[in-house]
């Protein structure tokens, strides 16, 4: 995959996840017992985790990280209260 289509591709991932964050916070603090959207919530924050932890390992490994992947790493440590590097 080229880095356009790879930016591409991120910026698509940002925009569904900036429409989908609030939508299920909304839903699973509106509902503390719907198993369904507490288990919605946790899945997304475990995902986004990974992700971190991937990009994160490319970088330390020096491996390219393009300038739009290190802002969506700095915005997952910012949405998941990591430290930065």
């Amino acid at each position: 995959m080229d880095s356009d289509a790879l930016n591409l591709q991120t910026r698509r991932f940002r925009r569904g996840w900036t429409r989908f964050a609030p939508v299920c916070n909304r839903l699973a603090a509106s509902d503390p017992a719907n198993a369904a959207w507490q288990r919605d919530l946790w899945v997304s924050c475990w995902r986004w985790r990974m992700a971190h932890d991937t990009l994160a390992g490319m970088k330390q490994r020096g491996l390219f990280v393009s300038t739009a992947d290190e802002g969506f790493l700095a915005g997952i440590r910012e949405k998941l209260v990591l430290p930065t590097e």
